[in-house]
């Protein structure tokens, strides 16, 4: 669940304008996708070429493949990955 950095920054400053208050709320990008999107986005928008090889998500990084990452229930933000892929390689 991708996040422009400078969204969450500018999250922060808001937030911490407010005082302590603890924990806050969990956020997450403006779109919920999967990695294997996300990785071909990638690939097409930087134009390389490679081998994808398939990688078990096992252990600690078994929370990716279950979602356990993610907050979809707390979308953030309006810029997605696309628009930033777009934005960085369309020079």
């Amino acid at each position: 669940q991708l996040i422009d950095a400078g969204e969450v920054a500018e999250h922060m400053v808001e937030t911490l304008a407010y005082g302590p208050s603890g924990r806050i709320a969990d956020i997450g990008g403006p779109k919920v996708e999967a990695l294997n999107d996300i990785a071909s986005d990638w690939i097409k928008a930087a134009g390389k070429r490679v081998i994808r090889v398939p990688v078990p998500a096992v252990g600690p990084a078994g929370v990716f493949k279950h979602g356990e990452n993610l907050c979809p229930e707390s979308l953030f933000g309006k810029m997605t990955w696309q628009e930033w892929l777009a934005d960085k390689y369309s020079a």
